[in-house]
């Protein structure tokens, strides 16, 4: 869903049920110490979502309206944020796509085009990205949900369909959970102590007003940090820019396979393309096959 600025700015006084991954390190958009930064500095902008979750919030009233006419569920009111008290004191809290009233259950709505990542629903074991399997545990827990109903958005040839996934009480992943945000808030957010050693996010390093031509004083172990640092930025650079040229290099290659005239060409491992579309020059296009 989308959230509004105050919902946003409320993050900053919990851990989300969206952002609970990442102190597992299983967080595709930030690790552990990016969430420390976004809560213990205002400078940060709140994280508002990719192209992905766009899609996503676009197709969730869809996921919404199919979860009560095909399953039946009642009393579903959307966009529902509640925080918990019971188990983490006000630290963890929840923002549900829909939460209902009359059943103690929650509707999540995720739109997803990778289909590897995600098992049958009618297995008895639930197979869904792990993020998102945290991320229901935790509205869980927030509100001792009986169970939580992940409605994937699966888009398809024909358009979008719905799969369904029931997320019941686990204490072992429940249990982990509360254990690892207590410990990141009471051991790190409240004395403001990184949890590691890796950099602030760029989003905080730009938002610094930085005053014209002031050199940093840097002490002897930084003078050492600084030079291990540039040289080490200048190798990843070389590297950069030879594997961008090796690359190019390929992609020449395929396309020269084609000939004059061919688009695409097939191998047992995948396929290639290279054509234009709507008088556009030409793309290169491939796909290589998951072993």
């Amino acid at each position: 869903m989308t959230l509004s600025e105050h919902q946003l700015k409320k993050r900053k006084n919990h851990v989300g049920s969206s952002e609970a991954s990442a102190l597992f390190g299983c967080n595709p958009w930030m690790t552990k110490t990016d969430l420390y930064w976004h809560k213990v500095r205002d400078e940060i902008p709140a994280q508002k979502g990719n192209a992905s979750t766009k899609a996503g919030n676009f197709f969730e009233e869809f996921a919404i309206k199919y979860a009560r006419q095909e399953l039946g569920i009642k009393g579903l009111v959307a966009n529902q944020h509640r925080v918990d008290r019971q188990h983490t004191s006000g630290i963890l809290s929840a923002t549900y796509d829909a939460l209902s009233t009359q059943e103690n259950l929650a509707v999540e709505a995720k739109y997803s085009i990778k289909h590897d990542e995600w098992g049958d629903p009618n297995d008895s074991k639930v197979i869904i990205p792990t993020q998102y399997l945290i991320q229901c545990h935790v509205q869980r827990i927030v509100c001792n949900l009986d169970r939580v109903i992940l409605v994937r958005i699966k888009p398809t040839n024909f358009g979008i369909e719905f799969d369904c996934y029931e997320i019941l009480e686990d204490e072992e992943i429940e249990g982990a959970i509360i254990e690892k945000t207590l410990d990141f808030w009471n051991n790190h957010v409240i004395p403001q102590v990184p949890p590691t050693n890796d950099p602030p996010p760029m989003e905080l390093l730009k938002a610094y007003q930085r005053q014209p031509l002031k050199e940093a004083v840097l002490n002897d172990g930084q003078l050492l940090d600084a030079d291990l640092l540039a040289s080490g930025y200048d190798a990843a650079h070389k590297e950069e820019q030879a594997a961008k040229a090796k690359k190019e290099r390929l992609k020449a290659s395929m396309i020269h396979l084609l000939g004059d005239d061919a688009e695409i060409a097939k191998f047992p491992g995948g396929y290639f393309t290279y054509k234009s579309t709507k008088g556009k020059a030409p793309r290169f296009h491939y796909k290589v096959y998951e072993q």
